[in-house]
């Protein structure tokens, strides 16, 4: 919506000079025309209405019911390298902003770790795009999770499943857990290293793999050995440009 209000601007402005009252008033009618509220009809024994109108949400997408309240994945609007919101909204309509643009990464779906799933209990999974808008979309996909405890702090995982020849591990999803990313990055003191590697059992618990990583993004199975690629302090955001990046290697006994 923003892209094509911008536009629309920037070609009445450019048509001649004195035409800003005109381009305001056919930019709020356009407006209008586009966020008019749709005639929803339900069919006889079933009544519909009209819960949140055009005008707050971009892109709604998924539902989840959190306690008394419905949780929603906003996928629209940008801020930097960052897209989508977490929304809760009320059965009146109403809505609060759960995460806010700048958070997370554009997000496709979601949904909350179950009381079983260890530490992560309650804590958002979602799955996500590596970029924004199209060249993002066409990208492999990611996992990222967020921490409601923590103001919705989001790292992002690496996950794969193991091959057959990894020892008795065989099937299991194995995924990469960053912690804390710390942004600013601290420019004269190392980093946290409280990235690990879990797996994830067929009984659905996460069991820990290796510690002493920092922050581990990519995680692959390469014959039969597990690769993890760790970035340490961000180089693009957190602006620390020096070549401290790693990349481990891990076998199974």
């Amino acid at each position: 919506m923003h892209r094509i209000l911008s536009a629309m601007a920037v070609l009445l402005l450019a048509s001649a000079t004195p035409v800003t009252g005109r381009a305001e008033a056919l930019l709020k009618d356009l407006v209008v025309r586009l966020t008019r509220p749709p005639d929803i009809k339900a069919e006889t024994g079933f009544r519909a209405k009209l819960l949140v109108p055009p005008g707050q949400l971009y892109d709604p997408l998924m539902l989840l019911l959190v306690g008394e309240a419905v949780w929603l994945n906003d996928d629209g609007g940008e801020e930097h390298d960052k897209g989508s919101r977490l929304l809760a909204l009320d059965r009146r309509g109403g809505i609060t902003v759960l995460a806010g643009l700048g958070k997370l990464m554009p997000t496709v779906g979601f949904d909350l770790a179950p009381a079983g799933f260890g530490a992560y209990a309650g804590q958002v999974f979602s799955l996500a795009q590596p970029k924004v808008a199209e060249p993002g979309a066409l990208a492999n996909h990611i996992v990222q999770r967020s921490e409601p405890a923590r103001g919705f702090a989001t790292s992002v995982l690496g996950m794969d499943f193991a091959p057959p020849g990894f020892g008795a591990f065989g099937g299991q999803l194995f995924f990469a857990e960053i912690g804390q990313f710390q942004i600013p990055v601290p420019m004269t003191q190392p980093l946290l290293a409280d990235g690990k590697v879990y797996r994830l059992t067929p009984a659905g618990k996460a069991i820990w793999v290796a510690s002493g990583l920092v922050n581990p993004i990519g995680l692959r199975f390469v014959r039969d050995q597990l690769w993890v690629s760790d970035i340490n302090g961000d180089f693009i955001t957190g602006r620390r440009e020096l070549p401290d990046g790693f990349v481990v290697v891990m076998e199974a006994k």
